[in-house]
């Protein structure tokens, strides 16, 4: 063990639209690519389908299916919403992502990690951008609300995926940085109503916060002050250790495409890694794969990763 790990993840479309299906199509990438763990990828809107969001797959080369129903459209919908999120169960696709975790935990021989979204994104998803913002100006006890019950929601599918026997959580977050927004939403940049879905993932050193864009690393100690063993995975570049101690190192896709011989990824490696001092790395993508990423390409960088030396102490 030389304190690197190593692994990558993707969409699988269509495929994600059922456990069985969404199951093997993970397990056939991890055969294909190995690493030290599995991450789980459902279709982004797959919370969010449960509240009355329409998607539809479009050939998007990420995996994305696209959004062309919002159930938001003005600020009646908003109390509407708020009602429906807090009696309605978790739905088809929730229920897809705990069995298809199931499944795979009885035959993975790796940790698997389980994607679940944060409640500020799904309110985008399910509203968009402008709506929230304009709800936070003018009904901020009603977003709240929403808010509130997206977060116990959220709190069931962790304990479902509990149940299913995940070793972590990644727990994305798409809009909790102020430079993000036209106007101050830093009431609702921190992480309340997230916090109790958070406590309640597995504490195995395997809860992953990726922030969907560079760490804000204002945000950090909050995320880091939820529970013991998070780690912070952000975009272009080298996430924070959150309170786990394991730094994150992110390469982009195209870099990892370039990069055409094992002398070549070690140089990218040693460079990446270059002053970067502690026992735990974590080394992948900054966010999925493309769907046309070449396999055998991720392979060889799992291989180069194990051919690293031990990672300099602090």
């Amino acid at each position: 063990m030389n304190g690197y790990e190593v692994g990558f993840w993707r969409h699988e479309p269509v495929a994600d639209q059922e456990a069985l299906v969404l199951a093997q199509a993970t397990l056939r990438f991890h055969e294909a690519v190995g690493g030290d763990w599995v991450k789980l990828t459902p279709a982004g809107t797959f919370q969010a389908t449960s509240l009355g969001l329409v998607d539809e797959w479009a050939g998007d080369s990420l995996g994305r299916r696209r959004i062309v129903h919002r159930p938001v459209n003005g600020t009646a919908d908003w109390a509407a919403l708020a009602g429906r999120a807090a009696q309605t169960g978790l739905g088809a696709q929730e229920w897809v992502s705990a069995d298809a975790a199931s499944w795979l935990k009885a035959r993975l021989p790796v940790p698997l990690l389980a994607t679940v979204f944060s409640t500020l994104t799904q309110a985008v998803q399910l509203a968009g951008a402008e709506q929230v913002a304009a709800c936070a100006q003018s009904n901020p006890d009603v977003l709240a609300a929403c808010l509130q019950a997206l977060g116990q929601r959220n709190l069931a599918l962790v304990q479902a995926l509990g149940e299913a026997g995940v070793d972590g959580v990644y727990y994305v977050s798409q809009h909790h940085e102020a430079h993000l927004w036209q106007q101050d939403m830093s009431r609702w940049l921190g992480w309340c109503f997230d916090a109790p879905a958070m406590g309640a993932c597995p504490d195995r050193g395997w809860n992953v916060v990726h922030f969907h864009g560079r760490c804000d690393p204002g945000s950090l100690p909050v995320v880091s002050g939820v529970s013991t063993g998070w780690s912070v995975h952000g975009e272009g570049g080298v996430g924070a250790d959150g309170s786990l101690g394991v730094g994150w190192l992110t390469l982009a896709p195209e870099v990892l495409a370039s990069a055409a011989d094992e002398a070549s990824r070690l140089a990218v490696l040693h460079q990446a890694m270059a002053g970067r001092r502690g026992g735990r790395w974590r080394l992948g993508a900054d966010c999925v794969l493309p769907l046309g990423f070449d396999l055998g390409q991720a392979r060889r960088w799992v291989e180069a990763v194990r051919t690293l030396p031990p990672a300099p102490q602090r």
